[in-house]
């Protein structure tokens, strides 16, 4: 068990180590344009990492919840996609 926990530090350390930045430019400029031109309580739904970044960066409403989804909830939102006449 030690040696697991020692081989683990190792590679906690060596993750920790590593110096960048994630970068998606299109997601950012979506982002910025959700923050500038979207009342605060204007409700976004799409793609669930996308949602989880409109939910964090932007704090607008989300209709699906990143850390949820169910077959209900995608039933749902493919009933709203198809009376919207948008692709899923």
């Amino acid at each position: 068990m030690a040696i697991m926990a020692v081989q683990g530090v190792a590679n906690m350390q060596a993750q920790w180590a590593i110096i960048g930045e994630f970068s998606n430019m299109p997601q950012e400029e979506l982002l910025d344009w959700i923050q500038e031109n979207t009342p605060p309580d204007s409700v976004f739904a799409g793609a669930m990492p996308t949602m989880a970044s409109v939910k964090l960066s932007t704090g607008r409403p989300i209709v699906n919840h990143p850390h949820y989804e169910d077959a209900g909830l995608r039933s749902v939102k493919l009933t709203a996609a198809q009376l919207l006449n948008r692709p899923q």
